[in-house]
């Protein structure tokens, strides 16, 4: 499965012509550059149907992060975010055990969106690996979308601020 790529391959500090090697091999090329981020529309997650974006942030010719976004197919539908979710969180588990950080409250319902701005709602989980972090959020949102995010970054942990300007 191509997620494997995300906690086994594409890790932080590798240079990017490598990382791009890896990609190809599994038949992922083309790309959209936005500043510091390749923007990749990929299935890297098998299992799960709605739009995935991975994307590498890369530093001085070297990969700082990898991350895969997936937007629910319907505008910000609970059920569909529950199910990629835990999807993804399966997944997860499998690949690399039990987190180290799980923060888990509140429930999936139809004010989810507003749920999460007010700090209601949260999901997080967080795993160490082997060049950092691996973190699996519902982030809060400035323009109030839902979105699953997968981030694996150095040992500070991953931020989906950068993240942010990706539709």
């Amino acid at each position: 499965e191509t997620g494997t790529l995300l906690a086994v391959r594409l890790k932080p500090g590798i240079g990017m012509d490598n990382a791009e090697r890896l990609l190809s091999e599994v038949g992922i090329t083309g790309y959209i550059e936005q500043g510091d981020m390749r923007v990749y529309e990929a299935r890297v997650f098998d299992g799960i149907t709605q739009r995935q974006r991975l994307v590498l942030e890369h530093r001085n010719g070297s990969l700082s992060s990898t991350s895969v976004i997936v937007g629910p197919d319907r505008y910000n539908d609970p059920d569909e975010m529950k199910d990629i979710f835990g999807h993804i969180r399966s997944k997860l588990l499998r690949q690399l055990g039990q987190p180290y950080e799980v923060v888990e409250h509140g429930e999936f319902t139809a004010s989810l969106a507003e749920d999460i701005i007010s700090g209601r709602f949260e999901r997080t989980m967080q795993w160490k690996a082997d060049s950092g972090v691996v973190l699996l959020a519902i982030p809060k949102r400035l323009d109030g979308r839902l979105r699953v995010e997968v981030i694996y970054s150095g040992e500070t942990g991953g931020s989906s601020m950068g993240l942010q300007q990706i539709q």
